[in-house]
């Protein structure tokens, strides 16, 4: 006699997941949801609620089983367009966010000309979320990220990607990484405050887009420095924990050189192997006053390196400025190595 066993998986709960409800009903009146940790593993059990979603400022789905890729359908929730200011995916094992692109025409996102039309134009890509303000994807699996991955969120100010497995696009070539790592992150018009810690990153995301011509590369225009130059207004960039073995602006010592007038600080500490830091990093704005090279074995070797470079001793004038303003203020501080 043989035995034979069928599996049958287990019936959906036609109820859908009660927690998530509950505390979508909450949401209601507090216009903030935040439904960590609810075992949601289905997106049709977040966007089946859309008419109640949308109306919420801030939506916090992080910790949960939303694996799968992030539907256009979320991404285009009716009403986010004008309420959502901050958004949490963090924790869920997410690996495909192209749905943040969606309204990039498709084939396009690549094209200089497109992404110079879309900075002067913004109303140009839709579906799109205006008014984000906060975007946290830590925690999860992505890869990579869609070119002109932000042009769809135009006010967003801070960014989480830490914890994932964001690695170079052209893995040996790190001028060619660069330059597409850049198509990530162009248009990010408001973006000050960058998260990509603990990555798998080799360069840092500084260097121009590949494609760029010459008179691109030196244009004063805004709409084309947006499309051209990566974080072009960010404040603070956090590159620990990546692996990283030459920390550079990634440009050529030929090409023109743009720097980041908002910029405050970078990390590159505790690298795989960091063995040098290009001079150069230390000049990108006059605001710079922090680099951190900690937890980096070659550290030592590093600064003795550093300290015989003219842009490095600038900096170190420059940071001792600051302190001094700063404890003339009672403020801590702390001088650079």
């Amino acid at each position: 006699t043989v035995s034979v066993l069928y599996w049958r998986p287990a019936p959906r709960n036609p109820m859908g997941n009660s927690a998530f409800k509950e505390r979508l009903e909450k949401a209601e009146k507090t216009k903030i949801l935040t439904a960590d940790g609810v075992d949601l593993d289905d997106w049709d059990d977040v966007t089946k609620h859309g008419a109640k979603l949308g109306a919420c400022r801030t939506v916090s789905l992080a910790n949960n089983k939303l694996k799968k890729p992030v539907p256009a359908k979320f991404v285009g929730t009716p009403g986010f367009g004008a309420t959502l200011r901050s958004l949490d995916l963090s924790k869920n094992g997410l690996a495909d966010v192209a749905a943040f692109a969606t309204g990039v025409a498709p084939g396009k996102g690549g094209d200089l000309q497109y992404a110079i039309a879309v900075a002067k134009k913004r109303d140009s890509v839709t579906p799109s979320l205006p008014a984000l303000e906060v975007l946290d994807l830590h925690g999860n699996a992505i890869a990579r990220l869609p070119p002109l991955f932000l042009a769809a969120m135009p006010k967003l100010k801070k960014l989480h990607l830490q914890g994932n497995h964001l690695a170079d696009p052209s893995p040996g070539k790190p001028e060619e990484s660069a330059a597409a790592i850049a198509l990530w992150l162009v248009l990010a018009d408001n973006l000050a405050h960058v998260d990509l810690s603990g990555n798998r990153l080799t360069v840092l995301p500084l260097a121009p887009r590949g494609d760029a011509p010459a008179d691109a590369l030196a244009s004063e225009d805004k709409a084309t420095m947006s499309a051209v130059w990566p974080l072009m207004r960010v404040e603070s960039l956090n590159c620990a924990g990546n692996k990283i073995s030459r920390a550079s602006p990634g440009a050529s010592f030929e090409a023109p050189f743009k720097p980041r007038p908002h910029l405050r600080s970078i990390s590159v500490a505790s690298q795989a192997d960091l063995r040098a830091v290009d001079p150069r990093l230390f000049a990108l704005g006059k605001k710079l006053v922090d680099v951190d090279i900690d937890g980096n074995k070659a550290k030592p070797a590093i600064l003795d390196d550093l300290r015989a470079e003219e842009l490095y001793k600038a900096f170190v004038e420059r940071r001792a400025g600051t302190v001094d303003r700063q404890l003339a203020a009672g403020v801590d501080a702390t001088l650079a190595d």
